[in-house]
């Protein structure tokens, strides 16, 4: 789309935001990179109770906020942390980047060119849509994403997402625990599915919306249910629907 080149994600968040004194930011806040918030590794901790005045503030306030609350950041060694506030910072630079409101942007750029039109999604106080969770899709319109993906970004004949930003996503060589990777917002597994190992990437929604692509069998496999079902949901179609799909 050209508003942040793949370059600009080794840029420090900072340098996006609003320019303005920052003497009171925590040690090391403003080398957090657009990578590491993407891989979930931005190195913010927070001491207890810290974040109780964050729900009152809105755009680049509320990542100043998180620089000033939290406790030093390592400069190396951050390590994984699956949480909201990375996936804020990120989309709070966007919003900086792009012309209009973010959710115009998010409209105009991706669902509109998707086919998806009908969509729930949650808004943070000053109206953009929230990060870490709230985003509600029909299954048909999540399998839409799932086919974008395993065709290098493209879609309709049309590029959506950069290929060299979906690299990374399916890189699996860097482990973020030991059972899984995480990168740019999409987890990695590898299954025994039927005797053969098995990539998968894909999103998993709040535990309710599951999206998993299967590059080498060139399969997505979309699955909704209710947040108390769902990994058993995740569990039938590993177990049931994917082995259809291997030769034996």
């Amino acid at each position: 789309m050209g508003y942040i080149s793949m370059e600009q994600l080794q840029k420090p968040i900072v340098s996006f935001l609003p320019a303005k004194n920052r003497d009171d930011q925590a040690q090391g806040a403003d080398q957090i990179a657009l990578h590491d918030a993407l891989m979930m590794r931005s190195g913010l901790r927070f001491p207890k109770n810290n974040l109780l005045k964050a729900g009152k503030l809105s755009g680049s306030e509320i990542v100043d906020f998180f620089f000033r609350s939290s406790k030093e950041v390592p400069k190396e060694g951050k390590k994984y942390q699956y949480w909201g506030y990375d996936p804020q910072m990120i989309m709070e630079v966007v919003d900086i980047c792009t012309p209009g409101s973010i959710q115009d942007f998010i409209d105009r750029e991706l669902f509109s060119k998707l086919g998806i039109t009908e969509y729930t999604w949650a808004k943070e106080v000053n109206g953009a849509p929230k990060c870490g969770a709230g985003c509600y899709l029909k299954s048909r319109d999540i399998l839409k994403v799932g086919i974008m993906l395993l065709q290098e970004g493209v879609y309709n004949e049309e590029q959506l997402i950069s290929p060299k930003y979906l690299k990374n996503v399916y890189d699996m060589k860097v482990r973020s625990t030991e059972s899984q990777t995480f990168r740019y917002f999409f987890h990695g597994h590898s299954h025994d599915v039927s005797g053969k190992s098995i990539v998968r990437v894909g999103g998993i929604g709040a535990g309710g919306q599951y999206m998993s692509t299967f590059p080498e069998l060139n399969v997505v496999i979309v699955a909704t249910s209710l947040r108390k079902v769902g990994r058993l949901t995740e569990q039938l179609y590993l177990n049931t629907i994917l082995p259809l799909f291997i030769q034996e």
